[in-house]
């Protein structure tokens, strides 16, 4: 088997077995700028789009976002499966992605950025009460880009 096709399993796999992470502890972190893509770039082709999901290795941030998922749901502690830094980072370059995606696409890059964004503005806050997240949305728009971009990878 080549390195995307195993890369894709894996990342299918690693989906399937993420499960809704309810009453994961928030805290305070010191937060960081996200770090910018492609920030002036206007419409552009999917294929481009696709490339600023996944990257050249399937190592952009529409992965780093599969594997925070991941790592929160096996911890249910978010303070130790996730930094504010890592979050901004990525919803940055997610953000990147949706501004210049097609309109067909840029719902199922809503749904990848939504539950990071609920991530970060827990651990933004004081860090009492825990944090409910359904990752159902992410799950769904996961598979759908990967399955859209499966092509181009």
């Amino acid at each position: 088997m080549t390195r995307r096709p195993l890369v894709l399993v894996l990342l299918t796999l690693s989906l399937l077995l993420s499960a809704c992470a309810p009453g994961i502890q928030p805290a305070s972190s010191p937060a960081r700028k996200p770090t910018p893509t492609a920030e002036s770039l206007p419409a552009v082709s999917t294929q481009t789009t696709y490339r600023l999901l996944f990257g050249n290795r399937v190592d952009g941030p529409a992965s780093e976002a599969v594997d925070i998922i991941n790592r929160v749901v096996e911890s249910a502690d978010l303070t130790s499966a996730v930094t504010v830094d890592e979050l901004e980072s990525t919803i940055g370059s997610l953000q990147t992605a949706r501004k210049n995606a097609s309109d067909d696409l840029a719902p199922y890059i809503d749904a990848q950025i939504t539950p990071l964004q609920q991530m970060a503005d827990a651990l933004d806050g004081d860090g009492r009460g825990t944090l409910s997240l359904d990752f159902a949305d992410f799950k769904a728009s996961a598979f759908e880009l990967l399955t859209r971009c499966e092509q181009f990878l």
